[in-house]
């Protein structure tokens, strides 16, 4: 609920392509700034969606030890960002360098 209302999920899978575009590095080092802000508001609105989508991924990965680094990879990436809006000034800063840092490990994957 949100303002008394239901939710929208009408945005919801986008989180999932952005992420699966993202690991699948089909994004331009170029654009990469643009998607960290897209899947940062996505997970503003979508944490238990996004936290699903984590879930789902890991046991897919078929070496254990990849799959064990993306999820230390991912833990980080969330680390000490509160996902609440009033604190979209602050966090979103930090994001964008845990983004980065994600990034730049999942590629050396």
């Amino acid at each position: 609920m949100q303002n008394g209302r239901p939710k929208s999920e009408i945005m919801a899978p986008f989180l999932n392509l952005v992420i699966t575009v993202i690991l699948t590095r089909q994004v331009d080092s170029y654009f990469i700034s643009k998607v960290c802000i897209s899947i940062y508001y996505l997970i503003c609105c979508y944490q238990d969606k996004y936290n699903q989508i984590v879930q789902n991924l890991l046991p897919t990965q078929s070496n254990e030890q990849v799959a064990h680094r993306l999820a230390n990879a991912f833990k980080k990436l969330t680390e000490h960002i509160n996902f609440l809006w009033k604190y979209v000034c602050r966090d979103k800063e930090r994001f964008k360098n845990s983004f980065d840092e994600f990034v730049a490990n999942y590629r050396n994957f």
